[in-house]
Order: C-alpha cells, then sequence, then structure tokens
C-alpha cells in the first residue's frame, strides 16, 4: 500500500495510505496536489462553511498546516483557528500524541523573581515537581530555605529555564525590559502573575518574535484597567493583539489567584488586620 506525506497540524510530517477510508470523494485529496489545492477541495464540497466540522475533516486528513484565510479568503476564520483550543481540536476529531509531549519540570531550574508570601508558596509547590528552584529578591538578605536556592540576578539570569515573577509594583515598573530579557544565557520561559506593569509588553514582544523568550504565561498586563474588571480586548496596541494571536502564550484574566477558598481567605486575613489595629 502506498503512502505519502502531509504536515499534521502539529507541524510534523506523518503518512497517510492513500487508500485511507473516507466519507467522500473531496475526502481523497491526490497525493501530486498541494496542501492547500487538497485544503480548497474539501472546502469547496462544503457549501455551508461549518467551519469547525471542516476543521474536523481536516484534522483527519492531516492537512492543517495551510493558511485558513489563503484557502477560504475569510478573515473570520483566523479567529475560529485561533480559538479552537487543544479539548476543542480533540473534540474535533484530532488526536495529535507526538505535537503534544511536553518538557518536565523536573529537569529544568525555574527562578523566582521575588520571594515574599506569594515567592514562598509557589517554590514549596515546585519543590514536588522536582525542579531545582533558585530565587533572587533585591528588597531582601538571607533569604534562602529548603525549597528555594538565594542567588543574585546575574546567576539568575545565567541558569534559569522558566522565570517567574512575584513581584509588587512599586520600584518595580518595567522590570521586564530589553535590557533584562537579553541578560539571560539561555532561552526562558516567562510567568507573569503579580502585576502587569513590570512587564514591558512590546520588549516582551520583540523576545518573543526573535525566540529569546520561549513562551509567556501571563495573568496580568500592563494594559489592564486599574479595577481589573473592565478590559476590552479589541482596543488593545498591536503588542496586546501579537500575544492573543501567538500559539506561545497563555492569557488569563487577572485571576490566578482567585478561588472560592481564597476570597473567604482573604476576608478573614482582612479581619485579623482590621481587628489588630484596634486592639
Amino acid at each position: 500500500m502506498g503512502l505519502y506525506r502531509r504536515h499534521h497540524i502539529d507541524g510534523t510530517l506523518r503518512a497517510f495510505p492513500r487508500n485511507t477510508p473516507n466519507s467522500g470523494p473531496s475526502l481523497r485529496p491526490s497525493p501530486e496536489k498541494t496542501d492547500l489545492q487538497a485544503y480548497q477541495e474539501v472546502l469547496a464540497d462544503d457549501p455551508t462553511r461549518d467551519l469547525l466540522s471542516q476543521y474536523a475533516r481536516l484534522l483527519k486528513l492531516g492537512l492543517s498546516s495551510v493558511d485558513w484565510t489563503e484557502a477560504t479568503g475569510d478573515e473570520q476564520v483566523k479567529k475560529y483557528k485561533r480559538d479552537l483550543g487543544f479539548f476543542a481540536k480533540i473534540r474535533a476529531g484530532g488526536w495529535v500524541r507526538r505535537g503534544n509531549v511536553g518538557t518536565e519540570l523536573g529537569s529544568l531550574t525555574v527562578g523566582l523573581i521575588g520571594y515574599g508570601n506569594m515567592g514562598q508558596m509557589t517554590a514549596r509547590r515546585l519543590v514536588g515537581f522536582g525542579c531545582k528552584v533558585i530565587t533572587h529578591d533585591k528588597f531582601r538578605t538571607d533569604y534562602g530555605d529548603e525549597y528555594a536556592t538565594e542567588v543574585t540576578l546575574e546567576e539568575l539570569q545565567r541558569q534559569a529555564d522558566v522565570v517567574s515573577l512575584h513581584i509588587f509594583l512599586e520600584g518595580n515598573h518595567y522590570y521586564v525590559n530589553q535590557e533584562w530579557i537579553n541578560a539571560f544565557a539561555k532561552p526562558f520561559y516567562l510567568i507573569n502573575t503579580a502585576r502587569g506593569p513590570a512587564v514591558n509588553t512590546t520588549d516582551l514582544v520583540e523576545a518573543m518574535e526573535s525566540g529569546k523568550v520561549l513562551g509567556a504565561a501571563l495573568d496580568v498586563h500592563e494594559y489592564e484597567e486599574q479595577s481589573f474588571v473592565a478590559l476590552k480586548p479589541e482596543d488593545l496596541p498591536e503588542p496586546f493583539q501579537y500575544l492573543v494571536r501567538s500559539k506561545n502564550t497563555v492569557l488569563t484574566p487577572h485571576i490566578a489567584g482567585w478561588s472560592a477558598e481564597a476570597e473567604e481567605g482573604h476576608a478573614r486575613t482582612l479581619f485579623a488586620k482590621i481587628m489588630g489595629a484596634f486592639a
């Protein structure tokens, strides 16, 4: 049985049998055709333009490497493709294993910037993954413990594979900037669950484009309203739009520390502080 190769959704080449069973003539793209031609052949067979259904069919063929807009001429398709997340792809019929192989934290060095309450709680949890945890806090001395090793900023920039921010904003506006990023010895992942303006978004995007920052997980960003409640993503500048489009970005709406249990905990802590002030 002859085989031919097509780009799969994960960017790898996979072999598909020429006589793979399928549901109709349009699901038999010729091996001599380009991905785009085969793609358009499938789309032409579905006048309803049900994008999710089309994508499911394309996943089964491994024909998802071409650009949606080029194939359909529909700008809105970009949004559908972007919104089709990991679990949605499975529901749509995709079952990509090799393309979703991860990297174990146990093989990485995680650098924590700031070692107050949040930094310490993060270190305790990271230890369970077996990774090496180092930390730098410019406002403290002799703060290393059993969970994290105190290092200089220069040493953290030399060792870290992942960097997580746990700093307050005062004195740290644009703490993460081009100069700071370029000082790292190797490409790294950036996590920010602290304060948005601690990161210069324009510099971060440039670093992601160059490959110096491999990916960013951002619960906060510098364009948030002060209340953290109102936000119109479509009105935000291009650096934020890049983060939305990038497959190497995880964005959450300032909820990293928000849970039903946390709300009760905040209330109890605030109550204790008020009572303590009047004791």
